[in-house]
Parts: structure tokens; sequence; C-alpha cells
């Protein structure tokens, strides 16, 4: 794989935030957060959960009416929308000259989770369930609803690799593209997970904050977990040659990518961060660059004890003078989706040399860093976006900053 030959042309985001991406980096650049009471269901009705606040997204205000019928829309889950959505806004950013040509990856983690939990509420109440919710329920439900929709033939997966999954799913995106064998890729991720049986799962593993007004605060000494949260992005690849041959505005080129597994435990990383680190290094070997020459790192930054310290230790060492976003104080945990949706807010950052603030930032866990607590200026060429998940699923991209006509 050669540097710089893989490009950004699309971009679509909705998050708690919002559901435009533009907007939205305007909200984080201002310090905005998310965060709120659950509203997706009545907490009330489940007392064992002791978790009240999460960053949850409205899809109310996307409008797909241009796609889907009313009666389409009335029988899909928020999921399914949310997706959908986020594709149709990257294709509104560039040009797809035969759809047919185009293969659809997504990541997810809960996926149709909402219409699992709604399908066991029938079996166990004696009620049926329609044939739209059974469908939903399959993890791959969305890359077929797209496919369908758009008209994309090409290859239709649904991969998931934990946090790491919308960075992986890029990295095969490009390999298909190297191999000609596809004009461009739609690669997203979705997760909205702001509902019983997920925020039940990951307070039994101890992974969040439980306090009753609880927002994320990554590289703080006060942090005790995650907040949940919800969203979907989308991106437009294409082969740099090809997105210059169509008119299209490079948003980005991805210049290299690097994945490992530690091998270690269930949840925690292992406290040399050795997955994280293998990641790193691969990213920008493959990326023919130097660590000198990272000026911007999306972390990953999850608001854990265990996480946080480790990256600190991980960037500090690495890249002592850049500059770091920490985007779950805005926008909560999005999941599987986060590399993708947190990549979104990076890219903008990117093309606008302007950084926000480490939203919620009071007690930095140390000062080997200078984490930004108001907005700056910076120059950012090339930056990297971490993204460990569990099980020691740890991804790393190197992105170069695009043709900054489009802001």
């Amino acid at each position: 794989m050669e540097p710089n030959e893989y490009a950004i042309v699309g971009i679509g985001l909705v998050d708690s935030l919002g559901n435009n991406w533009h907007k939205n980096w305007l909200r984080y650049l201002n310090g905005d957060v998310a965060a709120g009471p659950i509203t997706n269901y009545d907490t009330t009705q489940y007392p064992v959960l002791k978790v009240k606040s999460a960053y949850q997204l409205d899809d109310t205000v996307l409008d797909v009416s241009d796609i889907l019928s009313d009666k389409e829309r009335k029988h899909m889950d928020r999921y399914s929308i949310a997706g959908l959505y986020t594709v149709k806004e990257a294709m509104k950013q560039c040009n797809i000259v035969d759809p047919k040509n185009t293969a659809v990856f997504f990541s997810s983690l809960g996926a149709g989770s909402n219409s699992i939990l709604d399908g066991t509420l029938n079996l166990l109440n004696g009620k049926r369930s329609t044939p739209r919710q059974c469908l939903a329920s399959q993890r791959d439900s969305l890359t077929s609803l797209i496919s369908r929709t758009f008209g994309f033939y090409g290859s239709n997966l649904c991969l998931t690799s934990a946090c790491a999954s919308g960075i992986l799913s890029l990295d095969y995106a490009i390999r298909l593209l190297a191999d000609d064998i596809y004009d461009q890729i739609v690669v997203g991720g979705c997760d909205v997970m702001v509902s019983p049986r997920d925020i039940y799962m990951f307070q039994c593993i101890g992974a969040l904050d439980t306090a009753e007004n609880a927002q994320s605060t990554p590289f703080d000494v006060r942090r005790k977990g995650f907040v949940m949260g919800e969203g979907a992005a989308t991106f437009i690849i294409k082969k740099v040659a090809k997105a210059k041959k169509d008119g299209d505005v490079i948003l980005a080129k991805i210049k290299g990518i690097g994945f490992a597994n530690e091998s270690y435990h269930d949840t925690a990383m292992s406290p040399d961060g050795l997955g994280a680190r293998m990641s790193i290094d691969m990213a920008l070997r493959r990326a023919g660059l130097n660590y000198s020459d990272i000026s911007l790192i999306n972390s990953h930054a999850t608001s854990t004890p265990n996480g946080d310290d480790i990256e600190y230790n991980i960037i500090s060492e690495y890249f002592p003078k850049s500059s770091v976003m920490a985007l779950k104080s805005n926008i909560g945990h999005t999941m599987a989706a986060c590399g993708l949706v947190e990549t979104a807010y990076l890219i903008k950052t990117m093309m606008n040399n302007q950084i926000g603030p480490i939203a919620n930032l009071i007690n930095p866990i140390g000062d080997k860093l200078t984490l930004p607590q108001s907005a700056n200026r910076g120059d950012f060429k090339y930056a990297l976006k971490n993204s460990f998940g569990f099980g020691g699923k740890s991804a790393a991209m190197i992105l170069e900053r695009g043709d900054n006509g489009y802001q």
C-alpha cells in the first residue's frame, strides 16, 4: 500500500450534539457537552439499573423522507434511521459515478439490540413481532438496507471488533480499493445503545459511571467509567486518482493503519499498553512517517481509570508536543461507531487548523501533556486516531490533511 493513495471524499455524521457535521464540530469547538437524563426509556421501570445519564441522539430530526416513505420509517428502529441518514449526508459531498460498483462496510456492536429487546418482550408477553422487527434484530440488517436503498451492488458486510471496528473497516476497504475491485466504498459505524439491555450489560461489567448526572471526564482524576453515547458516521472512500477524476474534494488522506491484539484481558488494557503501541507503530511505519511528524492526537480516552492512564502514558512518551482531542467528554462513548464518529471531528479540526477544549477536564491526571482547556489554533498536517477496545483489540490510523477548500 502506497502512502497518500486513499482519500475520504464524503462524511455524514449524527450524534448527541446534532445531525450536521460542520455544526456538530462548531459545538465541539465551543466545548458543548450533550449528556443528560435518559429519556429513551422509563428508568423507573428498571430499578436494577443505576445509570440515569447518557448522551442520546435525537432521531426525530433526521430527515430521510427523500429515501424512505413514512410507512417504511414507521417500521424501522433508531439504529437503521441513524445509519441511513449518515450515508445520505456523505453522498451529498462527492460524486458517485457508478453506484453499482460500490461496496458497503458498516460496524456496530449493538446493531438491532433495541429490536432484540422488543422481540424478547413480545415473546415473554405472548405478542407477535412484525417481520421488520425480526429482520432489524440481525446485526447486518443495516448494511443490507443501505445497499438496497442506494443501489449498491458490491460486497456488503457488518464488521465488529469492539471499539476498533471503524478503523479496521477502513483498512479492509482500502485493501479492496488497492486491487481495483470497486470505484468507492461506503464505510460506516453506527451504535444506538442507550437501552435497558445494553446499559445493564455494561453496568454489570463495571465499565459505566453510575453517578446520577454522570458526564464523561477523560484524562481527569475524577473519572469513574465511560458514559454511553449514541452516534453514526459514514465515510466515502476512493483512490486519490479516482477522486480527482470524479471532481471530488479530498477531505483527508489515509496514510497508514495499524492494528494488534494484546491477548491480555476481557476488558482491561495491558499495563504496558502493548496493543496500543503495536498499532501506533504499525500505522506510522505504513504511513512512512516519524513520531515527530504527528501534531494532533484524537485519543480513545473512554474515562476509565485503567484505559486513560495507559493511553496518557503512551501519548506523552511518543508525542509529547502534540495537541490532544478527547471527544467522549462531548458526545459520550459511541461504542463500535466511535472510531469513525470521532474521526469526523478530527478531519474537520485538521481542515480548519483549530482544536477545541477537552470538556469537563478540571484535574488532569498528569503534566506531561498539554491538554487543551480552551479552543486553540495549530498546524495539523498529520494526525493520529486511536481506537482501543475490550479484549485487547487495538487500532490506530494516520491521516493527512486534505484540501482546505471544503470547510
